[in-house]
C-alpha cells in the first residue's frame, strides 16, 4: 500500500497579519465611532459584554460579581436613548448564546485585543478544496478529491497488483487547492479561519449591526 500525507512547508506571508489588523483595528473603531454618535459624548465607547451583567441568581437578584460590568455598561451608553440602549443590549455577544465566538462584535472585540498583544500569527493548517493527482513519469494514473485537509493527512493511498508496483523514482504526488490559514484566539476554542472569520464578521456589521443603529444617530 502507498501512503502519501499533506506536509505544510511555507508559513502565510507575515503581510497577511498586518493587513488583518488592520481590518480587525478600523471594524472595532466603527463601534466606538457609532457610540459616539448615539450617546453625544466624545468619550463614549461601545460595550462589550460576553456574560450578561443583569444576569440573575435564582431568587432574582442581580449577580454581585458582575457590578462592575453593570457600571462599565451603563457609563459607556451614558446619554443614548433607552431605544438605543435597548437595541445595543440585543447586539453583545452574550444574546447569541453559544454562538457568541461567531458573533460579529464578539469575535472582532477578541481579534483586537488578540492583535493588540501581536499575537495576532497567521498559520497555514492545511488546504481546502483540494486535488491530488498521482502521476507516474507524466501521466496522471489517479485524481483524489477532498473538501479539507490537515496538515499531515493523508491525500493519496492506493496499491498496485502483485508484480506491477513500478520504481518509486517514477511516481509523485502533485496537489493543489487552497492554503487553510487560521489564527489562535484567546478565549476561543480552537483555531479560526482568518479569511472567513472575518468576512462573516464585516459582513454582519453591514446587515445587522449598522441598519439597526443608525435610527439612533444625533445629528
Amino acid at each position: 500500500m502507498w501512503l502519501y500525507k499533506l506536509k505544510m512547508t511555507e508559513k502565510p506571508q507575515p503581510r497577511i497579519a498586518v493587513v488583518a489588523g488592520d481590518v480587525v483595528h478600523n471594524a472595532r473603531t466603527l463601534f466606538d465611532h457609532l457610540a459616539v454618535a448615539i450617546t453625544g459624548r466624545r468619550d463614549a465607547s461601545f460595550p462589550v459584554c460576553y456574560e450578561d451583567p443583569w444576569e440573575t441568581l435564582s431568587d432574582g437578584t442581580l449577580m454581585p460579581e458582575r457590578q462592575k460590568a453593570r457600571a462599565g455598561f451603563k457609563q459607556a451608553v451614558d446619554g443614548a436613548s433607552e431605544e438605543a440602549v435597548a437595541v445595543i443590549m440585543e447586539l453583545q455577544p452574550f444574546a447569541a448564546g453559544d454562538a457568541w465566538a461567531t458573533h460579529p462584535l464578539g469575535i472582532i472585540n477578541k481579534l483586537e485585543n488578540t492583535d493588540k498583544h501581536r499575537n495576532l500569527i497567521p498559520t497555514a493548517t492545511g488546504i481546502t478544496d483540494g486535488l491530488s493527482h498521482v502521476v507516474r513519469r507524466s501521466q496522471v494514473i489517479w485524481i483524489f478529491h477532498w473538501p479539507f485537509c490537515e496538515d499531515g493527512a493523508e491525500v493519496a493511498k492506493f496499491a498496485w497488483d502483485p508484480g506491477t508496483e513500478p520504481p518509486e523514482s517514477e511516481m509523485h504526488v502533485r496537489v493543489r487547492g487552497t492554503p487553510r490559514v487560521t489564527v489562535e484566539v484567546s478565549g476561543v476554542p480552537g483555531p479560526i479561519e482568518l479569511p472567513q472569520t472575518l468576512r462573516h464578521a464585516l459582513d454582519g456589521i453591514r446587515k445587522e449591526v449598522i441598519p439597526a443603529l443608525t435610527e439612533f444617530v444625533k445629528s
